[in-house]
């Protein structure tokens, strides 16, 4: 059903949606593996196998941005207003998917614990874990230099209405 609603956008919406994840993505990698090498927690082997991995990740990606910056070429600032409208469509979906994601943890939790939580405890345990997600798969990707950058380059117009949509989103919580 994700997959259906998501292609049910916009392509430029969705190679958006792509790009904004993978570049999520390769910010998420390099934090993690650079504190786990400044730690040495990690084999050295094991670090060398993601960075090559990344580094394919990363061609992806370059390729990605050069496809949007080809298919927004094309587009009048209208259309480019109704992509932006889908993204931010799919980027509302996947929020509410990292809640009800959250949700579930908070459950999984009590589980683990063989404890009920009170719902006071449930609830600040969703929000925390919700607030969680949205910087790691939303904001993360909505504030990217590259991703801003991209936009930007397409539609100042586009970016600066990403880059309000994901303040009021940060609000929100």
């Amino acid at each position: 059903g994700v997959a259906a609603f998501v292609r049910s956008h916009h392509p430029l919406a969705v190679m958006l949606t792509t790009y904004h994840l993978e570049l999520a993505t390769q910010h998420h990698y390099v934090a993690s593996i650079q504190a786990a090498q400044h730690e040495e927690r990690l084999d050295p082997l094991f670090v060398s196998l993601l960075k090559h991995h990344w580094l394919e990740e990363r061609q992806h990606a370059q390729i990605d941005a050069l496809e949007i910056e080809a298919m927004g070429a094309r587009l009048s600032d209208a259309e480019m207003s109704g992509v932006v409208d889908d993204y931010l469509k799919i980027v509302g979906a996947m929020d509410a998917l990292l809640l009800e994601q959250a949700e579930l943890d908070a459950v999984s939790l009590a589980a683990m614990v063989a404890a009920p939580l009170s719902d006071g405890r449930r609830a600040a345990v969703t929000r925390a874990q919700h607030a969680a997600y949205r910087d790691m798969f939303l904001f993360c990707g909505m504030q990217h230099r590259r991703f801003v950058h991209g936009l930007s380059r397409l539609s100042p117009a586009a970016a600066d209405r990403v880059a309000a949509a994901a303040v009021e989103l940060k609000c929100s919580r």
